[in-house]
């Protein structure tokens, strides 16, 4: 019996085949993917942590939400890649009601559940600020800055400054408070992408002082220059990050390059940055910022001690 048109492509549960007249034995037919016990699902992709939360919604209590990190996965927040390697899924139940125990979910219980549920993609998700916050029980200190950097950007924001200072008074005294109020004086807002975050606490990690994020630039005749990722303007030194879009996709190349330009015709030092300077590369990078900033300071007459 062929699979009716509003069951294909999705999860459902034993009862929404029933509804649909679809037996026992079709239930458990060898063509239908098993996601979780008592669903079953076509054409998902279970690989991916989006179309698995798709399967397990069918069975999800109307009680419970997507949290932790697959709650983050579902909003956007950037994650490091080895936690985005797990396959379970994080799904919180409120107090007074037992956490979910199914194999392949990971169940939690808190009063956390008890804040405005939002959607998204049509799923169950805990607000973003309280993702945040769970996230401090699993991630390092520059992945909750990243993280909460993420929150604060963009176009339209997920978050506010005073959103999360709030967020970290009140997760007190929980599992993670400390590693919150240590992030979140690190937030900057108007940051545009995880590399940027990166690139900041780095050059601060090297003892150097921290650099403006995005701000924009114009010459002495008022036309625009560009915005710099990051730039010290009291010594005229800007640092671009350049990942792979850069090298591959002509326009984004040329853009970059016409704007270093722009910069550099109007005396500004730019610092051209990549991935290996945040890792392999890091010893020779730092070599790097710190000569071109005693130049800078030289040329502009400013006292420098790094």
């Amino acid at each position: 019996m062929a699979i009716p048109a509003r069951l294909a492509g999705r999860a459902f549960s034993r009862s929404d085949a029933a509804a649909a007249g679809l037996g026992r034995d079709r239930f458990n037919g060898p063509d239908l993917q098993r996601s979780f016990r008592g669903v079953r699902s076509t054409g998902l992709d279970l690989t991916r942590t989006l179309d698995r939360a798709r399967a397990y919604s069918a069975r999800m209590s109307p009680h419970h939400a997507f949290s932790h990190l697959t709650a983050a996965e579902l909003l956007g927040i950037p994650l490091p890649w080895a936690t985005r390697q797990h396959t379970e899924l994080h799904v919180s139940a409120p107090l007074g009601q037992p956490a979910p125990r199914v194999r392949g979910v990971a169940g939690h219980r808190g009063d956390a559940v008890a804040a405005a549920v939002v959607m998204s993609d049509g799923l169950r998700v805990l607000p973003p600020i309280t993702v945040w916050c769970q996230l401090a029980t699993v991630l390092n200190h520059t992945s909750m800055v990243i993280a909460g950097d993420h929150l604060l950007g963009g176009a339209f924001p997920l978050a506010t400054p005073e959103d999360l200072a709030h967020a970290v008074r009140e997760w007190a005294p929980r599992r993670g408070s400390a590693l919150l109020r240590a992030a979140l004086p690190m937030l900057r807002v108007g940051v545009d992408s995880p590399k940027e975050t990166e690139l900041r606490l780095l050059l601060v990690h090297f003892g150097l002082p921290e650099p403006v994020v995005n701000r924009r630039y114009f010459d002495s005749d008022g036309n625009y220059l560009g915005r710099a990722d990051l730039s010290w303007p009291e010594l005229w030194i800007v640092l671009e990050y350049e990942g792979d879009l850069h090298r591959t996709n002509r326009s984004v190349f040329r853009r970059d390059v016409g704007r270093r330009e722009r910069f550099e015709s109007a005396g500004w030092s730019v610092i051209r940055v990549t991935d290996d300077d945040l890792g392999p590369e890091r010893a020779r990078f730092e070599h790097t910022v710190r000569s071109r900033i005693r130049r800078q300071a030289r040329l502009h007459g400013i006292e420098c001690a790094v």
